[in-house]
């Protein structure tokens, strides 16, 4: 089917590549480093170990210099070497692979970025090919399509690989097109070059007459840095390293270097930017949006996988129609055979094809996982922003997000770093930008609100004198200082805060290093075996990743200034606003309502509920209050006698007056049906009644003729739906009857004046929050769903609107009080009332009975508590590991919440993983110390043998080793004695 394609429009016209599209190409590089590392990006994927950037002079060229690059990769065949001039064709676009180049452009477009010609030299096996493509050669010969030569020769007889003689003559006249328009003008120029190449495969490229700049000089500068190749740039703005030196940007070029990369003949010491950020933090980001990418690669292979199913059928097809074609020679056997191996192979690889497919699209359904890194960068501060990797291979810096975009200066400094996969973001054909830019905006969002985190994690928020101390100690003078002082004490002390690493020039492992204060000190060619850590000294040892504490992002909701009073809970609304609310609507309502004659009531309460929930007030609310709530409820709520309706009637406040033409509208009218709170005890009755009776009362109403509101409006409806007359108790009766304030409001709130002894109103607490402590302050009280918890609301210091506020109970033990904080800066945290509710029998029916006190009982004093901080603060910062996170100073300003969840397992762990790496260093030491000594005495030995020998030659048989000690010992007994 395809063959019968291609006959078919065999005879239609091609789209060709004028000459012209080498300039309209090169120009998506606007940025020139970012073309020259297209080459070096091509050394990597080609499995290279090391790449020369370097020039060379020449008088015949523009500019006087030939850029090169040379490295040590697998190189190119003939056939390889003529895809190199296919725009667009790339065999690394495996979904597989971490290889960089995906579209076939980088080489064409960065090399014709950067000049008008490029010569490549490859080798590979015994062949020997190079590739042509000149601007100047198209100019000079008036040529508009894209003519490259292609001519090869063998790596042993250094001739021509032209099997017949059209390739011969084709030869002869690609090699002179070489001589006339490249720096070299013989065979023996051109063949020398492939000399350069000292690896058994690799590749050179050689890019020439090179790009003036406006001013008439070379856009790249080679002469102001022996070692650099710089940015010609004359503007007084202030760059970057990396934007102005290419040493310093391909440094930080790759997320994992291991290509050892020269410029100038000189190693560039290639770093991991997460090994150069102080308190660094890691944060997991999942996500389901990124799409975009892999429903592409996800429909390319599904055409791959059709293409390779045709492909299959058609082999069988052929391999069928051999086998009854053929006949049995020999030959016919061999076609047979090899109809059927292609058959073999193409099933092979369309089933290759469809388990990608089906991997593809079951990835595209799963949840895609980045890895956000931030830190702080302490030796530059002025560098941060993020820094973002596609493949390892460096796309966007110091990317602005959150509120470094916004300007905040405290933020100067932050630096975040992540390694995009291929399959979540395709990067431009340029690598400087990412073609999705809907999905690039949502990662910046989500690494912007992840930045946000890391600062709020590491406790700078709102904490400007912490962060001001942090950045001076290191050298910069103020917060909106951005240039470090070079003094030796603070370039010390930002050395001694980052763990030095050194990657080893054999093996390519990185490898942790003691402290160095310059680069300098580290030799560019440092290898395993110069590691002091004995551990670490052998290239054999496992590589160590740096080992990064990980941060969870805290979803925060929007600060709302004026929060909508409409959308707020009723526990969140002040109780004297709802009461006034409730009383308005509740009057509305009465006063459409007909009146009712109440009927006799009878009392019915059970004594077993009324102990217990007298017992449960007391020990919830303090005695105080349960007094409090034990009288207002007795006057006022009552049970149904025939108990069937076992729900309480409303509850009316005692707090509030009203008038006696709304006592008799509220007499009349019936009540809705609550769950009664505990009834009072006997001797709580008198008293109430004896105040009650006490009161002068401008309304005298007797229990029978006139019940108060609560009892009409609770059982009327039950009255005539049971057919029993209920009435309240004698105690309910004349309070109600004395006093017309127990006839108030009802409010369905708790009462206003509810109090408690454990966290009284404006007191200092800490509420835990997902097994965090964060400080707070006691605002109001409430009761829960069924009346009988009381629960604190308390204000968050960090989040002060009124909708981040939390409910605790007073028994729970989230919540903590918090006494002052003492000159140490260690404030003292008492025990919840739950631990001391639970302690035993005793301790509860002392408060049951009104001995409820905060004091920590048994526990330890406050003085105690200090000691025991203060000692496990300084125990942790004698014993602190070079290897944690944290410097001393740090460990020092940690609060007591801190202290309580630090993770003592993992860090002292780490402390004797130090202390025996430690010893085995120095036993090593001491095992090659005694070796050498042991050495040099066997030396020692020998030479006096020697000298013995000389000296008594009449007995020479009689000298040896085993006898030295002796004949020294004896000569030395001869020797006169001097004084």
């Amino acid at each position: 089917m395809a063959r019968m394609a291609h006959s078919q429009y065999s005879s239609l016209r091609r789209a060709q590549l004028d000459i012209k599209y080498l300039h309209t190409n090169s120009t998506t590089h606007e940025f020139l480093f970012g073309a020259l590392a297209e080459l070096v990006d091509n050394s990597r994927d080609a499995g290279a170990t090391r790449i020369d950037i370097f020039t060379e002079d020449c008088a015949s060229v523009r500019g006087e210099k030939i850029l090169c690059f040379l490295d040590n990769g697998e190189g190119m065949s003939p056939e390889d070497s003529g895809k190199v001039i296919q725009f667009g064709y790339s065999g690394k676009r495996a979904t597989d692979a971490r290889s960089i180049g995906q579209y076939g452009n980088g080489l064409k477009s960065g090399a014709m970025r950067m000049a008008k010609d490029f010569i490549l030299f490859t080798k590979r096996e015994n062949a020997l090919s190079c590739v042509f493509l000149s601007r100047t050669f198209h100019e000079a010969e008036n040529i508009t399509e894209i003519v490259v030569p292609l001519p090869s020769w063998s790596a042993s007889t250094k001739l021509p690989l032209t099997p017949t003689a059209q390739e011969q003559e084709k030869h002869e006249v690609e090699v002179d097109v070489i001589k006339r328009f490249s720096p070299f003008k013989t065979l023996g120029d051109i063949l020398a070059q492939f000399d350069k190449i000292k690896s058994p495969s690799g590749t050179l490229v050689m890019i020439f007459n090179l790009r003036l700049g406006d001013n008439g000089q070379l856009e790249l500068d080679f002469t102001t840095a022996a070692d650099d190749i710089l940015m010609d740039d004359d503007s007084e703005i202030r760059m970057k390293p990396e934007r102005r030196s290419f040493r310093a940007y391909s440094a930080i070029l790759y997320y994992d270097p291991r290509m050892k990369i020269y410029i100038q003949h000189k190693k560039v010491r290639t770093q991991r930017m997460v090994d150069s950020l102080y308190m660094p933090r890691k944060y997991h980001f999942t996500s389901k949006r990124f799409k975009t990418r892999m429903e592409t690669e996800v429909l390319k292979a599904r055409q791959n996988s059709r293409q390779a199913d045709e492909a299959a059928r058609e082999a069988e097809s052929s391999a069928r129609e051999a086998e009854i074609q053929f006949g049995k020679s020999n030959q016919d056997k061999i076609k047979v055979r090899s109809a059927q191996e292609g058959a073999k192979r193409a099933n092979d690889e369309a089933k290759s094809k469809r388990s990608l497919l089906q991997v593809m699209e079951k990835s595209l359904k799963e949840p895609k996982t980045l890895d956000f890194i931030f830190g702080l960068n302490i030796m530059n501060r002025s560098q941060d922003g993020l820094f973002i990797y596609n493949c390892s291979r460096l796309i966007k810096m110091y990317q602005k997000v959150g509120q470094q975009s916004d300007g905040n200066r405290e933020m100067i400094g932050v630096v975040g770093i992540v390694d995009v996969p291929h399959l979540v973001l395709e990067p431009t054909h340029n690598k400087q930008d990412f073609a999705d830019s809907k999905e690039y905006r949502q990662l910046l969002k989500a690494m912007g609100d992840h930045m946000a985190q890391f600062w709020r994690d590491s406790q700078f928020e709102g904490n400007p004198r912490k962060l001001t101390d942090m950045w001076s100690s290191f050298g910069y003078t103020t917060l909106d200082s951005v240039d470090p002082l070079m003094d030796v004490k603070f370039a010390r002390k930002r050395r001694m805060n980052l763990q030095e690493w050194a990657q080893c020039d054999r093996c390519s492992k990185w490898r942790s290093i003691p402290y160095t204060l310059q680069d300098s000190d580290i030799p560019p060619n440092w290898e395993c075996k110069m590691n002091r850590d004995a551990s670490k000294k052998s290239c054999d040892a496992l590589e160590l990743k740096k080992d990064i504490p990980i941060g969870q992002l805290q979803r925060q909701a929007p600060v709302d200034k004026e929060p909508d009073r409409r959308k707020r809970k009723p526990e969140d609304i002040p109780l004297e606003a709802l009461a006034g609310k409730r009383q308005t609507s509740r009057a509305s309502s009465i006063s459409s309502t007909p009146p009712t004659t109440p009927s006799a009531v009878v009392p019915s309460i059970v004594p077993q509920r009324k102990a217990a929930r007298d017992a449960s007030v007391r020990l919830q609310y303090g005695e105080q209050q349960a007094r409090h709530s034990t009288t207002s409820t007795a006057d006022r709520d009552f049970i149904d006698d025939s108990g069937i309706d076992d729900e309480p009637v409303r509850r009316v406040s005692s707090g509030t007056k009203r008038s006696s033409a709304s006592d008799e509208m509220l007499e009349q009218a019936p009540a809705a049906k609550r769950r009664p709170p505990p009834p009072p005890s006997t001797q709580q009755a008198k008293s109430a009644s004896s105040r009650t009776s006490s009161k002068p009362s401008s309304k005298t109403t007797s229990p029978t003729s006139a019940p108060s509101h609560s009892a009409s409006r609770g059982h009327a409806t039950s009255q005539a739906r049971t057919g029993s007359s209920v009435r309240p108790p004698p105690a309910a009766a004349t309070a109600a009857a004395a006093s017309p304030a127990a006839v108030a409001s009802p409010v369905a709130s708790p009462p206003p004046d509810l109090t408690c002894d454990a966290y009284p109103l404006q007191s200092r607490v800490e509420a835990r929050i997902n097994n965090e402590w964060y400080q707070a302050t006691v605002v109001r009280y409430s009761l829960g769903k069924d009346n009988r918890e009381l629960r604190a609301r308390v204000k968050f210091d960090k989040n002060d609107s009124d909708k981040f506020d939390k409910h605790f109970s007073v028994t729970s033990p989230d919540l903590r009080l918090l006494t002052d904080t003492p000159a140490n800066g260690v404030p003292s945290v008492r025990r919840s009332p739950s631990s001391a509710a639970n302690r035993d029998e005793g301790t509860a029916a002392a408060m049951a009975t009104g001995a409820h006190s905060v004091d920590q009982g048994d526990g330890p004093s406050r003085a105690e508590l200090e000691s025991i901080v203060s000692n496990f603060r300084t125990a942790l910062q004698y014993f602190l590991p070079p290897t944690w996170h944290m410097t001393r100073d740090d460990i020092g300003e940690m609060n007591v919440s801190q202290l309580a969840n630090f993770d003592s397992t993992s860090f002292f762990d780490q402390y004797e993983n130090y202390l025996n790496s430690l010893v085995e260093s120095f036993k090593a030491e001491a095992a090659r110390e005694k070796s050498e000594s042991e050495a040099q005495l066997l030396s020692l030995r020998r030479n006096v043998v020697k000298l013995l020998r000389t000296i008594r030659e009449s007995d020479e048989e009689k000298v040896s080793e085993e006898t030295v000690d002796h004949i020294l010992e004896s000569v030395v007994h001869a020797l006169p004695s001097r004084k």
